[in-house]
């Protein structure tokens, strides 16, 4: 990610990347960007209202299987109607 930061030419700080609760929740003490460790299946929602509070952000949500297609599958499936631009991992 911070080699596709460089090449895109984005600063740290306009990016925030929201982290779930599991295994990939420790990626906040690696990037510099603003992060966000989020609740459990809660990624896309805090995601979709960081974009919409401040839409000139680049938003990354990064979730494992069960924030993405577990207790979250909901939020993944309204996230796409909603077609707002954040990036999911």
């Amino acid at each position: 990610m911070k080699k596709t930061f460089v090449k895109l030419s984005l600063y740290p700080h306009q990016i925030l990347i929201v982290y779930g609760i599991g295994c990939s929740g420790n990626g906040v003490n690696f990037l510099k960007s603003y992060g966000f460790h989020s609740l459990h299946g809660r990624t896309l929602p805090v995601a979709t209202g960081a974009k919409i509070a401040s839409h000139k952000m680049v938003v990354i949500a990064v979730s494992g299987d069960g924030d993405g297609m577990g207790i979250g599958g909901n939020h993944f499936i309204h996230t796409c109607r909603r077609n707002i631009n954040i990036t999911n991992i």
